[in-house]
């Protein structure tokens, strides 16, 4: 029986995954998830475990199918697709939120805004935008209007631009993420 503190070779990882042992899956978790773990900021540990276990998924799919070639260290090439998903997922999440982000301020310029008026993404921003508290649909309507963070601090009397600007950037993330979070945005195209 395998023990596992000590280091298995890749050769017999990979034979283990291919037979299913309970040890290698054990191994590969206790070995490589804290590394993964630890060197990712801000870890997320269900979203790391989940990647970890479609990467776990992915090697044993590329075993089975006999599609597996290491050019490196089985450790290096499962890690790296961790990694990789890890990016896409970022990746994925950035390109969202960029995307509301530029929805948010298409649809409360005055000149397009005619034409989000009857839409369903117009009704959904709407719905949360007015969720928001006076205070901050004052800030969003400044800043969508294109008032500087000057302008901002001043109309609310704060002392610093720099005020402004976090709070401008709280309000603008609340929004996003009750956007978000509605069932109805994952129906909707933005």
């Amino acid at each position: 029986m395998k023990s596992l503190k000590k280091k298995i070779s890749d050769k017999e990882i990979i034979e283990g995954i291919k037979n299913n042992d309970v040890i290698i899956w054990k191994y590969i978790y206790k070995r490589y998830f804290p590394y993964f773990k630890q060197s990712v900021k801000n870890p997320n540990s269900n979203l790391l475990e989940d990647i970890f276990h479609d990467a776990l998924l992915i090697v044993y799919l590329k075993i089975k199918n006999k599609q597996l070639k290491l050019t490196s260290s089985f450790e290096t090439y499962f890690l790296k697709i961790c990694y990789y998903r890890l990016k896409n997922i970022y990746n994925k999440r950035l390109t969202e939120q960029n995307h509301v982000y530029y929805y948010l301020h298409e649809i409360y310029n005055p000149v397009v805004q005619s034409d989000y008026k009857n839409t369903e993404q117009y009704s959904l921003f709407m719905k949360h935008f007015n969720s928001l508290n006076d205070k901050n649909q004052t800030i969003l309507k400044l800043y969508f209007n294109k008032a500087s963070m000057g302008e901002i601090a001043e109309e609310l009397g704060y002392n610093c631009s720099n005020t402004s600007k976090n709070i401008k950037y709280r309000c603008i993330k609340k929004l996003m993420v009750a956007i978000q979070s509605d069932p109805a945005y994952y129906k909707l195209k933005f």
